[in-house]
Order: structure tokens, then C-alpha cells, then sequence
């Protein structure tokens, strides 16, 4: 019998979520080279189904304004 308390479950939903965030700033500096400080501070800000979307998004972008641009729709969203 496995017993998952609700402060273990709630630490794999977060370890999950920073293994999606390094992978897609991995991504990131792969596909546009370093990205300024204040775009860097909005992707750590994305929750864990924003960087799914994200990471598919992440192999259109061309120039860090697409990335802008990206994050801009997230926030009318």
C-alpha cells in the first residue's frame, strides 16, 4: 500500500514543473541564443501547462521579439 501525503504529491507537481522550465530555457537559449533578464523572469513565471505550450511554440520562434510576442498572448489570454 503507497501512501502519498498531499506535501509529497505537491513536491513532484513542482519538480515536474522545474524540469519543464529548464528544459524549455534550454530550448530557449538553443533556438535564440540568451535572452534578456525580464523575458527569462516571465517564462519562470508560466505555470506548468504554459510551458507544455511553450515548448512547441519554442522551434517557430526565430528572434527573442517572437518569444515577446508569445508571452504578450499569454497575458490576454
Amino acid at each position: 500500500m503507497k501512501i502519498v501525503t498531499s506535501w509529497m504529491e505537491e513536491g513532484i507537481v513542482q519538480g515536474r514543473t522545474e524540469e519543464r522550465l529548464a528544459l524549455v530555457l534550454r530550448l530557449l537559449r538553443r533556438q535564440l541564443g540568451d535572452i534578456s533578464p525580464q523575458l527569462l523572469t516571465q517564462v519562470e513565471s508560466l505555470s506548468s501547462e504554459q510551458l507544455d505550450v511553450l515548448f512547441d511554440a519554442v522551434f517557430d520562434f526565430q528572434t527573442e521579439t517572437d518569444l515577446e510576442q508569445w508571452l504578450e498572448s499569454q497575458n490576454n489570454d
